[in-house]
């Protein structure tokens, strides 16, 4: 039995397991949709050659499908299953009308990240959240903007010395920190949002529960629970998180009790809603990492890609700064004034249209046959997603699609009138989403992202370390910022 407790051995094995079964999975679902397109290989053992090559070549793979089919969907393989991709006008309508009972999201989050098995089934399958980030939270910005500006100020200033000299900034590490702090304020308060080993456990649960979803995920469902026991990082990480959450916890409640006022806080809102179980430790500290999970790095890598053009096209940095001067000046360090930033809120919409967070929108499971508006043929089981490029970089809709205009989204170019904001859904704009199940969040993440900016703008020199501009990359589907950039900065004097 010694060699059971060789936890260094469990990842091998499951490894071992997983492909074997993987192929199992990719061959039976092979069948199912063979009257659809293939990019790549689509016999059971070569496709694994070609969900390798996905990997590294996503954006080229997908571009090639939508080029050769001509509007059709098509599927390409990634390394546990198939996924189909839609494309175009009519698939978006699907997208948007069909009910969760046809194509759901919370089921293919529920599949892509195991939760049953990472953060708990009840996360999807009572969603109370996502209500509370699309109501409280977002009707709440103005309440809590001193406090976000406060954090944004403290957290730059703690990371980011103002000084004379340059300094190399490490952009990635940096904002994923300040940001996380910022979040975090608004879910929980001072002082937890600065304690630096809760700061930790927040920011690596997404890398625990990808890292478990993604062993889990080619792993037959017999096997998932048995082994989410020994890789199971997310389990560790909420134990370790509930110690933080304890005392903090304890006081909203004594709060309360006392009939004082309660803090505007997301914490605050999930003590009022949840009910029976979910008012326990355990579940309480379920939905502020979930919070976390969903807030922290999506919005970390879109600023990073911000910032990093903001350096790589320097013109825009006085045409922005004056923006931003503008607006306080008329309205002083407030939410009117961000929602005033007419330039800064087009740079970051141009940003998110170049380098959103991944090539294609967030999955849909078919949980029944359905059949597309086209005719096309999708079996219950089948994981799709919506391209984003053939939207994003539509020369009907952008002139010159592919360069990068900060000011795309006035309604003149040199002009301070706004023209679809950062956070209006549209069709043409995919990067928050599209329908019903657009990003809850991003009425806060947008502010977020635009105070942060103008702090920067009005404190802060800055410029590229270096000749070279920072590089996206790719990495399956996602658009990774480059995680080893450096920005220089120091106190402006300019």
């Amino acid at each position: 039995m010694l060699w059971i407790a060789r936890e260094d051995i469990w990842p091998y094995f499951l490894g071992v397991l997983a492909f074997f079964f993987g192929w199992l999975y990719l061959n039976s679902e092979s069948r199912k949709l063979r009257h659809i397109p293939t990019v790549g290989h689509s016999s059971p053992i070569l496709s694994y050659i070609s969900a390798l090559k996905f990997i590294f070549y996503a954006k080229d793979m997908v571009n090639e499908g939508v080029d050769r089919f001509n509007g059709r969907a098509f599927k390409v393989p990634l390394l546990d299953r198939w996924m189909v991709v839609f494309h175009g006008e009519s698939y978006a309508e699907d997208y948007k009308k069909a009910p969760d009972e046809a194509l759901s999201i919370n089921m293919a989050v529920n599949e892509s990240l195991q939760v049953p098995f990472t953060i708990g089934a009840e996360i999807l399958s009572n969603p109370y959240h996502i209500p509370l980030i699309r109501t409280q939270l977002t009707r709440s910005l103005g309440d809590l903007f001193p406090e976000i500006y406060e954090e944004v100020v403290e957290g730059c200033s703690d990371l980011i010395p103002q000084i004379e000299e340059w300094k190399a900034c490490h952009t990635m590490d940096t904002f994923l920190h300040i940001i996380c702090r910022i979040s975090n304020r608004t879910f929980v308060g001072l002082p937890l949002c600065r304690n630096p080993e809760y700061l930790e456990i927040c920011k690596s649960f997404t890398l625990d529960i990808i890292k478990d979803s993604v062993i889990l995920n080619m792993l037959p469902s017999f096997l998932r629970q048995l082994s989410s026991y020994v890789i199971n990082r997310t389990y560790r990480s909420i134990q370790k998180c509930k110690k933080h959450l304890e005392p903090v916890i304890a006081s909203y409640r004594e709060k309360k009790a006392a009939g004082y006022e309660m803090p505007v806080k997301m914490l605050t809102w999930l003590l009022e809603e949840g009910k029976g179980e979910e008012q326990s430790l355990t579940q309480l500290t379920k939905r502020i990492l979930a919070l976390n999970f969903t807030a922290t790095h999506t919005t970390t890598f879109s600023f990073v890609q911000v910032l990093h053009n903001l350096v790589s096209y320097p013109e825009y940095i006085p045409k922005l700064r004056k923006d931003v001067e503008n607006a306080i000046e008329g309205f002083g360090w407030s939410r009117e004034a961000l929602d005033n930033m007419n330039k800064a809120d087009s740079f970051i919409k141009e940003t998110l249209r170049l380098t959103p967070l991944g090539i294609w929108q967030s999955s849909r499971l078919a949980m029944k046959d359905y059949t597309c508006l086209d005719g096309t043929f999708i079996p219950k089981g089948t994981m799709i997603s919506l391209a984003i490029d053939p939207t994003h970089l539509n020369g009907e809709t952008y002139s010159n699609p592919n360069e990068f205009n900060g000011f795309r989204f006035l309604k003149g170019e040199g002009e301070d009138t706004p023209g679809s904001s950062l956070v209006t859904m549209s069709s043409d704009h995919l990067a928050f989403g599209i329908g019903n199940h657009s990003c809850p969040g991003r009425f806060f993440a947008a502010r977020e992202m635009k105070l942060l900016l103008a702090h920067i703008l009005m404190t802060y020199d800055l410029k590229l370390s270096g000749t070279k501009p920072p590089k996206t990359v790719m990495f399956g589907p996602g658009y990774i910022p480059d995680t080893k950039a450096k920005v220089m900065f120091r106190k402006r004097c300019t």
